[in-house]
């Protein structure tokens, strides 16, 4: 059985404290947790002194469409790094607010969130 994803990862350190990743295609659930790993993954980095990484920036104005149950996945890794002193911050979100229900919308309301990666860079 071949698994496809209708999602694509792409994963940037534009400065040192700063891991990006940029998601395009589809947002699911299986796509939702591949960004929650990376961002356990980073984690464990930082934990172990290999990184310097305070920020993760999650660019979501490349996804076509946002699945139910995906912004959750998202809010756990926004805890997971929180845990670990870290920020996951939004990129892109404006553009699918209005299609998500009422619960990813409060879910949403979690995270910082900016209109674009050089906007949320000048910010952190």
């Amino acid at each position: 059985m071949t698994l496809a994803h209708n999602a694509f990862l792409a994963i940037e350190s534009p400065a040192p404290a700063v891991h990006l990743v940029r998601v395009t295609g589809d947002l699911d659930t299986a796509t939702a947790n591949r960004v929650l790993r990376l961002v356990d993954a980073r984690c464990r980095l930082v934990a172990a002194g290999s990184c310097v990484t305070r920020h993760v920036l999650v660019d979501l104005s490349g996804v076509t469409s946002v699945a139910p149950g995906s912004v959750t996945v998202l809010d756990r890794a926004r805890e997971v790094a929180q845990a670990h002193g870290l920020t996951v911050d939004l990129v892109g979100t404006s553009k699918h607010t209005v299609a998500l229900s009422g619960r990813d919308r409060h879910l949403l309301l979690r995270f910082r969130t900016f209109p674009a990666v050089g906007v949320a860079l000048d910010s952190l």
